[in-house]
């Protein structure tokens, strides 16, 4: 009994050393995160909050966002945002060193996208820019060297539902606003056919430019998207419903869409901070 008492006791000291050891490790680990980049989390608070604060812009008042110019915060935004990427690069069964390299890829793609937004809405890009940057095909093209040709056709499905469930999200948000007769199982088969059109080939597959790379000419083929969901709903939904789905329309037709930021929460849900572009201050 003896034997067994001085044996608990040294397990006991043992565990209270292991338990100090590894409070030091925590505490270094957490010193060394706050060495290495000391204002990441302020700066990705202080970006989002100016997305929230973001009101449609208006060049000739105060024009795009000063985040736009802080490579600091888009640096941040883009950081952040690769976290919605985890499960395609978790398909693709690579090694950490090949994973790292295609995260780098993905966080200096969406920090340049950021950078250049602000050029974009004040009318700094040329056209050809403008679709190199932001059309359909440029998260691929700004990857194909470090991305192989599965790779590519992988992140450019994946790519598509990232988009259009963002999409689907806010009009979902909106929708309600314009009345309430389209709910449940009629809303959601709106969203299913307005999320088809929106991401067309007609639609230049959802991109804020055109394939000609200029934002007016995407508006008016999203006006003509919702015009073919409207035809390929129109003997689905009754008259109150349609004229739901008009006055939706009619809000949408002042702006665009610009999301920012869509970053998933500790639940799984997805945060989505978006900016309303007057269709009265594009660019071209």
């Amino acid at each position: 009994r003896m034997e067994s008492e001085a044996q608990l006791e040294e397990l006991q000291s043992q565990l209270q050393s292991a338990a100090i050891q590894l409070s030091n490790i925590s505490q270094a680990l957490q010193e060394a995160r706050e060495q290495t980049d000391p204002d990441y989390e302020a700066l990705l608070e202080q970006a989002r909050q100016e997305v929230a604060r973001t009101q449609p812009v208006r060049r000739s008042r105060s024009g795009p966002p000063a985040m736009f110019s802080n490579p600091d915060m888009t640096r941040s935004l883009a950081q952040a945002g690769v976290v919605l990427y985890s499960d395609y690069l978790d398909s693709l069964g690579i090694g950490s060193a090949a994973r790292e390299t295609i995260e780098d890829a993905l966080i200096n793609y969406a920090d340049s996208r950021y950078q250049m937004m602000g050029q974009l809405l004040s009318g700094e890009l040329t056209q050809e820019q403008a679709a190199a940057m932001f059309g359909p095909d440029a998260l691929l093209s700004n990857l194909s060297n470090v991305l192989t040709e599965e790779q590519s056709s992988l992140l450019d499905d994946y790519d598509l539902i990232v988009r259009e469930e963002a999409l689907r999200e806010l009009y979902s948000n909106s929708l309600p606003n314009s009345g309430g007769s389209l709910s449940g199982a009629t809303q959601d088969l709106v969203l299913d056919v307005l999320m088809d059109e929106m991401f067309s080939e007609a639609n230049n597959y959802g991109a804020i430019v055109a394939a000609d790379g200029s934002m007016t000419t995407a508006v008016a083929d999203r006006r003509l998207a919702f015009d073919r969901a409207r035809t390929r709903l129109q003997d689905d939904l009754d008259g109150t419903q349609l004229s739901q789905y008009d006055q939706f329309v009619e809000s949408q037709s002042n702006g665009v869409n610009v999301v920012l930021d869509v970053i998933p929460d500790e639940n799984g849900q997805t945060s989505i901070r978006n900016m309303r572009v007057s269709v009265d201050n594009l660019p071209n």
